[in-house]
């Protein structure tokens, strides 16, 4: 059956979806055609600077999703070809990785070949934090790369089995050790806690990669906004069909939760790096049939936590 709407708007750029939001407020049945990303041409750049309202600029992906929930809340409905949008992110961030990573796969090449021995320590040390930042920015890029990759990933096997499922209280192990020089230096005490019989490996019904994704984002969170001297705990314990993950610290909470696990979303006045990794934390434990939650602790901290299907 086809349907006849009031109004067809052609191209989801900022003016489209602006007339979609007048004409969806005015109760006018509202249709956006577009055939690729909506956003239009704002997309080709890094930064918006000259948008009203938002006077330090606003990234183009953040303000297109503003528009779209806009125009969304007053029954627009946006209309996109969803293999050319795939096509088209796929093309994009595949040239953030290679413009972006050559460069800095150069730079850390050569601050490793500088030798240690002709250079005195204080300069040691800060070519040393040059290549831990150099590795961080790197992560950062595979993270924007993966969490908009698993956005689009629902066609793939969302099963595993039981012999290559990731067992919990190794993963879990496995980062305490990756986490805890990280944790002294910003003088934090990193625990780790199982509420499981010993002999339980608690083997999770996911892939590992996107496990060990998952908990790195709820740790580095943790790692950001506790206080020096601070306690910061991961539990891993089985219920009754799942198995739990959480991540406590002592941190001042969160202010505003509403918008915590929505792409771009940030929960306060400490922002994190981009708004995307409890993004992808929820979209990955949803398409495993898991879910994720916040919990504001009494008095002071936070929990983060998520369940995902178990074995045994």
């Amino acid at each position: 059956m086809n349907t006849v709407y009031d109004v067809v708007i052609i191209g989801a750029g900022p003016a489209g979806l602006s007339a979609g939001i007048y004409s969806g407020r005015a109760l006018l049945d509202t249709v956006i055609l577009e055939r690729g990303a909506p956003g239009g041409q704002i997309l080709m750049t890094d930064l918006i600077e000259n948008y009203p309202g938002f006077p330090e600029g606003i990234a183009p992906f953040q303000l297109t999703e503003n528009f779209r929930k806009q125009a969304e809340r007053f029954g627009v409905k946006i209309e996109v070809d969803e293999a050319k949008e795939i096509q088209k992110k796929e093309i994009l961030l595949h040239t953030i990785v290679h413009d972006l990573g050559g460069p800095l796969t150069a730079i850390r090449g050569a601050l490793q070949a500088m030798p240690r021995d002709r250079i005195e320590a204080e300069t040691r040390d800060l070519v040393e934090l040059c290549l831990r930042q150099s590795r961080r920015q790197e992560a950062m890029i595979r993270s924007i790369l993966e969490t908009f990759a698993a956005e689009y990933s629902s066609l793939r096997t969302t099963t595993v089995a039981p012999g290559d499922a990731p067992s919990g209280r190794k993963t879990a192990a496995a980062l305490l050790d990756a986490f805890l020089p990280a944790f002294s230096e910003a003088g934090l005490k990193l625990e780790m806690r199982f509420d499981a019989e010993e002999q339980d490996s608690l083997e999770v019904r996911i892939d590992a990669t996107s496990l060990v994704r998952m908990l790195s984002n709820l740790l580095e969170n943790a790692l950001r906004h506790s206080p020096r001297g601070g306690r910061v705990t991961l539990t891993v314990g089985r219920g009754k069909d799942h198995i739990l993950f959480a991540v406590e610290d002592e941190g001042p909470g969160v202010a505003e939760p509403e918008r915590l696990f929505d792409r771009f979303g940030q929960g306060g006045e400490k922002a994190g790096k981009a708004g995307l990794g409890l993004y992808f934390c929820r979209i990955t434990a949803e398409k495993w049939g898991g879910a994720i939650g916040h919990d504001n602790l009494p008095g002071r901290g936070s929990r983060f936590w998520f369940l995902l299907p178990g074995y045994g």
